[in-house]
């Protein structure tokens, strides 16, 4: 017998959570258990199917983690203050590629290696 549950997450960062987690659904299908998560605007869908409850308990568990703190980690910007906050505006930062900026403009006795140039 085959256990299914679904959830649908609206939320303005479904596009890029979409974008993260979809590459892990391919990786996803076991002999226990198997997920596919879709997106409609604004709605993340999530459907888990899994042949016995306490597989679908695990991946729930996982996919619902997940989900979560890649919505979470949409909250949370560079420094530890939300993407453009007040704060963040003061600072001039409003995205995580001013880190990069940053680490151009850092002096040589910083201890962070920049190699991407």
């Amino acid at each position: 017998m085959k256990h299914t549950a679904e959830f649908r997450f609206t939320t303005p960062h479904a596009p890029i959570i979409y974008q993260a987690l979809s590459p892990e659904t391919a990786d996803e299908t076991g002999e226990r258990s198997s997920a596919a998560i879709s997106l409609e605007d604004e709605c993340l869908s999530l459907k888990v199917v899994a042949g016995d409850i306490p597989a679908l308990r695990a991946a729930l568990n996982m996919w619902l983690r997940l989900i979560t703190i890649a919505d979470e980690m949409q909250e949370i910007g560079y420094d530890g203050k939300p993407y453009n906050s007040p704060e963040s505006s003061e600072s001039g930062r409003s995205a995580p590629a001013d880190a990069a900026a940053d680490a151009d403009n850092s002096s040589a006795e910083s201890p962070v290696r920049n190699d991407l140039t």
